[in-house]
């Protein structure tokens, strides 16, 4: 696939991605994953009685996280929406 080709297909993606969250199932899909990426939440673990961390889970919950923050920055998630989002998902916990 040549440069212009790749370059193509990812700014078709941005769009779709666009398209794709910005009807009103996709923003609560978005919702959905920013709780369930743990955009909210800390990636450390195992800190609570005394564990020590498990870095194997840290990574696993930071992979989540980079996906989250990847679809917020591609749809080009406004600060305001992504704070009023926040409230809403702390509210539904």
């Amino acid at each position: 696939m040549s440069a212009e080709a790749v370059k193509a297909a990812k700014i078709a993606a941005m769009s779709d991605f666009k398209t794709v969250f910005g009807t009103e199932t996709g923003k609560r899909v978005l919702k959905h994953l920013i709780q369930e990426c743990g955009l909210l939440s800390s990636t450390l673990t195992g800190v609570d009685g005394g564990r020590s961390i498990d870095p194997y889970e840290v990574l696993h919950r930071e992979g989540r996280r980079d996906v989250g923050l990847y679809i917020l920055q591609v749809v080009e998630y406004p600060l305001e929406d992504f704070i009023k989002t926040t409230g809403e998902v702390l509210k539904d916990v």
